[in-house]
């Protein structure tokens, strides 16, 4: 599973893969952090976030689920800044912008009210089209727990936002699309979704390297 993980992130996301220093390597797959330049590591309970401090984004999440209440959180949809950030990213940076709080590490994973809360985190968030983050994408989430349930592994999830223009919102970057890769029992899948107006979720399917270049 490393070497297939490996390329396929390599592939879709052109980003370094390697074995920097971290503070919670057990939530990457194998326990190999996965780095991405111009980004800080924000280490939670069963997921971290790799964020662009600077420029106000989240890159990509990994998450570590294990056979001991996944989903099992009841929501509190209390969005709040990150302390460890600072008082931007914001919710109130989203009022009245037509996007949703658009969850990279879903709320719906979440064990307990403490993993609950920390999926409300705001660099846990990107702008994302309502049609898409109601509709297919939550579908997608739905159909990941239902994988997970029959499987007897941990699993790992990697949600990756891709920006690949200049849209901005409220001095948030509001990416173009997004990929989930799914691994479990030695082996990977990988979903694809374009951000905009009633998107449909394409498994395994290529999509062109032009449009996953990083901004």
């Amino acid at each position: 599973m490393k070497l297939r993980l490996i390329g396929i992130i390599s592939l879709l996301v052109l980003i370094p893969i390697g074995c920097n220093a971290s503070n919670c390597p057990e939530l990457y797959p194998n326990s190999q952090p996965i780095t991405v330049a111009n980004t800080i590591e924000l280490c939670n309970t069963f997921y971290v976030s790799l964020y662009d401090k600077q420029k106000q984004k989240v890159i990509l999440v990994s998450e570590h689920l294990k056979h001991d209440g996944v989903g099992d959180a009841i929501r509190d949809n209390e969005f709040h800044s990150d302390p460890r950030i600072g008082l931007k990213p914001n919710p109130s940076q989203y009022s009245n912008t037509g996007y949703d709080k658009g969850h990279m590490a879903p709320a719906g994973d979440a064990a307990n009210a403490k993993e609950m809360h920390e999926t409300f985190l705001m660099t846990n968030m990107t702008p994302q089209v309502p049609s898409l983050n109601r509709e297919s994408w939550r579908a997608l989430e739905e159909r990941v727990r239902k994988i997970f349930s029959e499987t007897k592994s941990d699993m790992y999830v990697i949600t990756i936002a891709v920006y690949a223009d200049n849209k901005v919102m409220n001095g948030i970057p509001v990416p173009t699309a997004y990929w989930k890769v799914v691994m479990a029992n030695s082996l990977a899948k990988y979903y694809y979704a374009i951000n905009t107006s009633n998107s449909k979720v394409m498994e395994n399917a290529p999509v062109p390297l032009s449009s996953l270049l990083p901004k």
